[in-house]
């Protein structure tokens, strides 16, 4: 099933999911935002990745979102996953 079309909706679906499970403002995720700058632990990511697989229903692993540098990476990775293709 395809859910997001673009790269800019899955660009807004996954800052919004990030701002909402760290409980931030939503301006402060932006494309170049790392785990550490947003201050996200293991549970914080394993949390964000079963919202992410759940809202775009893609096959995400929590390990791969982790390794992600960026959010820029993460949307990348995303954007990659056969769902969104």
């Amino acid at each position: 099933m395809r859910v997001a079309a673009n790269r800019d909706q899955v660009a807004q679906q996954v800052r919004s999911i990030v701002a909402e499970i760290l409980n931030i403002f939503p301006g402060r995720v932006d494309e170049t935002s790392t785990w550490q700058s947003l201050e996200a632990d293991g549970f914080n990511i394993e949390v964000i990745t079963q919202a992410i697989r759940k809202r775009l229903q893609v096959e995400a692993t929590t390990d791969d979102i982790e390794s992600c540098r960026t959010i820029d990476d993460i949307i990348d990775y995303l954007m990659g996953q056969p769902q969104l293709a």
